[in-house]
């Protein structure tokens, strides 16, 4: 009986799944999926899916063996693949880059299915100092920054670096604005370095200069400036030598036509909730600023 289960195993095959995603260096990705069996026969999509409406889980190879697929898999991926909108061009599947993580997160989920994903958001790397360079550097942060804060700044970082806007939304008391200066910190020292471009944080009025203590407290290195009060339009000239510009959602709105012709490198926006009805002159606003990347922070 082992022998005959071991010969029985000997003439089986899996169909496995081979998906490799291509970034375009825009908002999308190209993303192709195929089918081989384990020898390396291949089979097109229009066969994997006759083998999926008949409820046939096997097919013979023309080696004679028997090449098995997980149906219920494939047909679970087919969904999280139609949930994620993709268009169709020259026979691969064109998708917005944010479902990346969630494609590949359902694809691996089943055993034996490889899916290449270059520098997907779930690999970005926590920072230490230990990691051999392959994490971010926080400096002087490293000893202040809480274990889930370090998790919050390689999250943000590793949006950015795949073009991602995002949304930190710890609850009130947690440290967004820390995170989030830390963050900035690294677009002065990381491998994607944002150059000479500042990063403009846009939050209520009370907290203006909250932001700019905090700046000086945690990342003093960094050239904080901010654009509040009547003698704010002297110091937009102070701009591109600034590292962070801090402004408030009700003088943006009046100041529009003064950021037209400048461009941020990340838009951070404070408590989120001024921005929740897109129609609002706060929201039109804020969306208006050019900038390479955006986040926005919430406790609520």
């Amino acid at each position: 009986e082992e022998r005959l289960d071991r010969s029985m195993s000997q003439n089986l095959e899996r169909i496995e799944p081979r998906i490799q995603a291509t970034p375009s260096g825009e908002s999308w990705f190209d993303l192709d999926v195929s089918f081989a069996s384990q020898s390396g026969e291949r089979f097109s999509a229009a066969e994997i899916q006759r083998l999926i409406l008949s409820s046939q889980s096997h097919t013979r190879l023309k080696n004679g063996r028997i090449a098995l697929l997980d149906t219920a898999a494939v047909e679970e991926f087919q969904e999280a693949l139609l949930d994620s909108a993709p268009t169709q061009e020259r026979g691969v599947y064109r998708v917005e880059n944010r479902q990346l993580a969630f494609l590949e997160s359902t694809a691996k989920e089943q055993s034996g299915w490889n899916f290449r994903a270059p520098n997907a958001p779930a690999d970005i790397a926590v920072p230490t100092r230990e990691d051999g360079g392959q994490g971010i550097d926080i400096g002087d942060l490293e000893t202040v920054l809480r274990p889930y804060q370090k998790e919050g700044v390689a999250w943000l970082y590793g949006l950015r670096r795949n073009q991602f806007g995002g949304i930190l939304a710890d609850e009130m008391g947690l440290g967004k604005t820390l995170q989030a200066l830390a963050f900035i910190q690294t677009l002065k020292t990381g491998e994607d370095s944002g150059g000479s471009k500042p990063s403009l944080v846009v939050c209520p009025t009370s907290l203006v200069f909250n932001w700019v203590q905090e700046a000086k407290r945690f990342t003093p290195n960094l050239r904080a400036l901010a654009l509040h009060g009547a003698e704010r339009e002297a110091h937009f000239a102070s701009i591109p030598q600034s590292d962070l510009v801090v402004t408030s959602y009700a003088l943006i709105r009046r100041d529009a036509e003064k950021y037209r012709d400048l461009e941020f490198d990340t838009v951070v926006l404070d408590e989120a909730q001024h921005i929740k009805n897109r129609q609002t002159q706060n929201a039109q606003a804020v969306k208006a600023i050019r900038s390479r990347h955006r986040l926005v922070l919430t406790g609520t």
